[in-house]
């Protein structure tokens, strides 16, 4: 089958967009209530009581806990992260063995230590009988439990869930109940289970201390489905997935698995019905069934049902269609208990000659490498709905993939890839290379087969991420085999995709020279846009180049930092190296950097293929550079860079390479910038105010210029962006940006009245990278075009796309939001509007608002 090349650019999706119109859900079946039953799921967010120091006897039902601090769950205690890493100069962290630095600004430094959760909860007398489990989605790091003073033991994992059988240790119903837990994120702490510290630091897994991630309640009969929460309860709950796929007469296979756990007492005898629900809530099909069994008391076994599926809707990153299973368990033919499943049916498959195809179609994954805690200043963890809103900001700038680093992401980040179409990948957690001892590996197994179980039946995880880098042949196999394990409807540990779902594991790793390499299923670059002919690789941390979050460009006035507070002329000054006469500078973030980067000066000849226009950091040592973490003068240069880079791995996909390349020297199938949200990771970086790498948005979401930039690159259909904004000095003259997917940009400015200044004519794009970098490789521009010498003055600046020399415009001009055609020099200010940014249900007063 020969490969019909889409161009332009923002045709690339043209097929899979035609199919998705023709795929459009139909109502059809009945609208389907689910039986009666003794299941109930409750929120368990709410009503804690906290305290940030280890309480001797805080574990006592009768202990008075009413002075701490009330609280509401995800909570940490170290929302003030950014403040310490902004501040702590770089210094060591307990991560790499050292301590916490003093900060004037924080003058405790980050809490490495122990802190104390009780929470006083009741179980309605209705349901007094039932079983009761607690689920905790995450806690950072480790915790003791104790219901009523019942000693529940430990959750000593701080990557996955966990769950808790509370039946036992619970007062009569209708009375009054006392969870407490003991919390540490002690990087030396020794765990009960294996009598060692947890195996990774601070870099890979955010230690913010706390119940980081949700709790809920689950109540349910004596003769019950269990709850896919392996830690603690040992069992997988329940299980669905396609096989069979067939896209063109939209059929498949359905298999459907239920984990029963009996606890009555006695054998029973018990059958499973199976219903399957589309999206708008209507049964589909008919009921299916699986034979009846008697079931041992205090046993568990496994309902098993098959049946072939007829019209479907499959799931895509542009038609994220959803169904749902249900599983009812019967005894004596009544209802004893109901389970609710997510199923998206989709195949993915890949061949060097097509790429990465989803439902037979062509998929480029353009995306982020976000920190799994996607965390905010002053707040930490988010609650649930800002997660949801950084996936609806990810969406909207065109993103169909997500790389959470490097732990597992939360339950809610992968929901929403289910809801918005993005796909997400699930590591366990891992530090930067290969694990040396035996004793911490057991731990990161157990951690990846957690992680599995719990996200199986989400359609938006294709890959699962073995290490955040290469593993050896036999720890590679061990991650194989665990996926395997508890994934084998998905993964095939032979790496041929031969089944359906096709759902690999990897790792961040590339090349033939890579011990993992012929086992992988897939191949992680780091910054790097190598190919591959056998499986899928995609780059895992595209775009490591940091700026100052407010210094737009070079001649945009910027707070000298170095000012000494005597002159207050808003007059700026052109930049100089020690300047602290002047209270606003031009010429980015170098000339108001601390004298450390100053002394490093400019990179004016980068040698090491980065284009950062300043020196990269140096070693603590002292002694030259590390060449890893690059410096990028202004937001401006961040895009430059960044829309490069996409391009650079872009034109090595199907969608570009001509296909006798792709055949004889592989493909790249995505990447993932990195990162997506300014985030308060490490503290790698000395006294620079980017506490890691820079994000898409910075910490509070507002968007950069990168995140524009990267919304026109990754469309599927015509988009324009001018960069910046038309605020300037008199007498400016700059390089105006325009980033377009199409061929040719045209720039005109205008005065305040409306009346066209100058024409500026078609913009080029052989301007980025410089003469130092090659025409073709890790940056390659092809979505910026330059107009060198536009001249400011107040009025407005628009930009006009046209395609393949047409006359007529295909795109105008959208900053952000496609009502605005233009830049426009504001106006006197008169007043501040403050506009909130809410739940989906607006202000709730639920300890979930900001």
């Amino acid at each position: 089958m020969q490969r019909i090349p889409l161009c332009p650019f923002w045709a690339r999706s043209l097929a899979l967009l035609i199919f998705t119109a023709l795929n459009l859900p139909t109502a059809h079946g009945q609208a389907y209530t689910p039986p009666a039953n003794n299941r109930v799921d409750l929120n368990f967010n709410y009503n804690w009581r906290f305290i940030k120091t280890d309480v001797p006897g805080a574990q006592a039902p009768t202990f008075d806990d009413s002075s701490w601090t009330p609280v509401s769950l995800p909570h940490t205690w170290n929302d003030d992260k950014y403040r310490e890493w902004i501040g702590n100069n770089g210094t060591s962290n307990p991560a790499n063995g050292g301590s916490t630095p003093a900060d004037p600004l924080l003058p405790n430094g980050t809490y490495y230590g122990i802190g104390w959760y009780r929470k006083h909860f009741t179980v309605d007398p209705s349901y007094t009988g039932r079983k009761v489990f607690l689920e905790f989605q995450g806690i950072s790091r480790c915790a003791h439990f104790w219901v009523n003073g019942t000693d529940l033991g430990y959750h000593e994992n701080g990557i996955g869930p966990c769950g808790l059988d509370v039946t036992n240790a619970l007062n009569p119903a209708g009375t009054d109940n006392v969870i407490a837990i003991w919390v540490t994120n002690n990087f030396n702490y020794v765990t009960q289970e294996y009598g060692y510290p947890l195996p990774y630091g601070q870099p890979f897994n955010l230690n913010f201390g706390g119940l980081e991630r949700d709790a809920s309640m689950h109540i349910c009969g004596q003769l019950y489905q269990t709850l896919p929460l392996y830690r603690n309860l040992g069992t997988q709950g329940s299980y669905a997935f396609a096989s069979n796929i067939d896209t063109l007469n939209r059929t498949a296979l359905i298999t459907v698995q239920a984990e029963v756990k009996n606890e009555t007492g006695a054998s029973q005898t018990a059958t499973m019905d199976t219903v399957i629900v589309d999206g708008s809530g209507n049964q589909v099909g008919s009921t299916f069934s699986a034979p009846a069994q008697a079931i041992a008391t205090g046993t568990l076994t496994t309902f098993l049902a098959t049946t072939n599926m007829t019209g479907i809707h499959f799931w895509s990153t542009t038609y994220p269609y959803m169904y749902q299973v249900y599983t009812i368990i019967k005894v004596n033919g009544t209802p004893v208990d109901v389970y609710k499943t997510p199923l998206g049916i989709r195949k993915y498959k890949f061949a060097p000659s097509l790429g990465l195809e989803l439902n037979g179609h062509p998929i480029y994954l353009a995306g982020y490498a976000a920190r799994t805690p996607l965390e905010w200043p002053a707040l930490g963890i988010p609650p649930d709905w800002m997660v949801e809103y950084d996936f609806a900001m990810m969406k909207a700038s065109n993103t169909n993939f997500l790389r959470p680093m490097h732990s597992a992401p939360r339950k809610v980040e992968v929901d929403a890839g289910d809801k918005y179409g993005i796909n997400v990948v699930v590591p366990a957690v891992s530090t930067e290379n290969d694990e040396p001892y035996q004793y911490n590996w057991v731990q990161k197994v157990a951690d990846m087969r957690d992680v599995v179980i719990y996200f199986r039946n989400n359609p938006s995880v294709y890959f699962y991420e073995g290490c955040n880098g290469d593993l050896s042949v036999q720890h590679m196999e061990d991650m194989m085999n665990t996926c395997a394990q508890w994934d084998w409807g998905n993964v095939n540990i032979t790496g041929s995709n031969a089944n359906d779902n096709g759902r690999l594991i990897g790792t961040r790793a590339q090349g033939s020279a890579s011990a993992s390499y012929g086992l992988r299923q897939y191949s992680g670059d780091v910054d790097g846009n190598q190919t591959e002919l056998t499986i899928p690789d995609w780059d895992a941390e595209d775009g490591r180049g940091e700026c100052p979050r407010h210094v737009w460009d070079n001649y945009t006035p910027v707070l000298n930092t170095n000012w000494n507070h005597l002159n207050s002329s808003p007059t700026p000054s052109q930049g100089a190296i020690g300047d602290v006469t002047h209270k606003y500078l031009l010429g980015g973030y170098f000339y108001i950097a601390n004298a450390f980067y100053q002394s490093l000066g400019l990179d004016t000849n980068p040698g090491n293929g980065i284009n950062d226009f300043l020196a990269v950091i140096s070693n603590t040592n002292g002694t030259g550079y590390s060449g890893g973490y690059y410096r990028l003068q202004n937001s401006e240069d961040l895009m430059l860079e960044n829309t490069a880079k996409y391009y650079g791995r872009y034109e090595k996909s199907v969608f570009v390479q001509p296909q006798t390349t792709s055949t004889t020297s592989g493909v790249m199938v995505g990447a993932a910038k990195i990162i997506w949200s300014d985030s308060a990771t490490d503290g790698r970086m000395a006294s620079m105010e980017v506490a890691r790498v820079s994000g898409a948005v910075d910490g509070v979401r507002l968007p950069k210029e990168t995140y524009y930039g990267l919304r026109v690159a990754q469309s599927l259909t015509p988009d324009i962006y001018i960069a910046g904004h038309w605020n300037y000095p008199a007498g400016t003259v700059k390089t105006v940006y325009v980033v377009s997917n199409i061929d040719q940009v045209d720039l005109k400015t205008f005065d305040t009245t409306g009346k066209l200044i100058k024409d500026y004519g078609y913009g080029s794009t052989a301007f980025f990278p410089t003469a130092t970098l090659p025409a073709t490789g890790d940056e390659v521009n092809k979505y910026v075009f330059a107009f060198p010498n536009v001249a400011w003055q107040p009025g407005s600046i628009q930009a006009i796309g046209y395609s393949n020399g047409s006359t007529t415009p295909v795109v105008q001009t959208s900053i952000g939001d496609p009502a605005h055609p233009s830049l426009v020099t504001s106006g006197t200010p008169a007043a501040l509007r403050i506009t909130p940014t809410t739940g989906p249900q607006g202000w709730m007063a639920d300890a979930a608002d900001i």
